[in-house]
């Protein structure tokens, strides 16, 4: 079973994609905050990440940058 992190600061699209991967027999954890977000790639290490560009106070592309630091994800 593979193991998705979604990170989206709509939680909208982040309760659809977590059915859809779910039921597709995939473990999904969610976060709305890009801070959380890094958190969570740290205790959940998850086999992907589907990560938004625009979100408010850290934009997709530093948290990609944070992520990198900690992760090959």
């Amino acid at each position: 079973m593979y193991k998705i992190l979604l990170i989206d600061d709509d939680v909208e699209v982040l309760a659809i994609n977590k059915k859809f991967f779910e039921k597709n027999n995939c473990e999904v954890a969610i976060c709305s905050d890009a801070t959380k977000g890094l958190s969570l790639v740290k205790s959940f290490m998850p086999d992907c990440i589907l990560l938004d560009v625009m979100m408010p106070e850290i934009n997709g592309y530093l948290l990609c940058k944070q992520i990198r630091k900690v992760s090959n994800v």
